[in-house]
């Protein structure tokens, strides 16, 4: 099958008044997966379970002092597995699980200031969560 999606995880570095952060770091990370996946059903069985991978692209936006944003953007891969559990007799509604694997070498946008960053740099994300299913077949 091929998908086309769209992930946003508002705060993936979070927040914190000890230690590390003093405020927070207003960020926001896009994920925009493409590709396909085999699919593998059991006929005698609710089950199914899925593997495949393909191209994204990864934004990840944070909030600076200044009142600008900073960032990362890039395209690179991503690859993915799923289980999911027919809960309708049918199959046609199905709860399950997605793992996805996400890298990219992305490239700094907005002001990046004094410290720099490293073109060579590489992002590797790991989402794991929960998946909702609806078919019409």
């Amino acid at each position: 099958m091929l998908e086309a999606g769209f992930n946003q995880i508002v705060r993936p570095v979070g927040a914190s008044v000890c230690c590390e952060y003093t405020q927070n770091a207003d960020d926001e990370l896009y994920l925009v997966p493409f590709g396909a996946r085999y699919v593998w059903e059991s006929r005698g069985s609710r089950l199914r379970l899925t593997v495949g991978g393909g191209g994204a692209y990864v934004n990840h936006t944070v909030g600076s002092q200044s009142g600008g944003a900073i960032g990362f953007a890039g395209w690179g891969g991503q690859l993915v597995a799923s289980g999911g559990y027919g809960v309708t007799r049918s199959s046609r509604l199905r709860l399950g699980v997605t793992v996805r694997y996400y890298f990219a070498s992305p490239k700094p946008s907005g002001y990046i200031g004094p410290t720099g960053f490293s073109q060579s740099g590489s992002m590797h994300i790991f989402v794991l969560g929960p998946e909702v299913t609806f078919s019409f077949r």
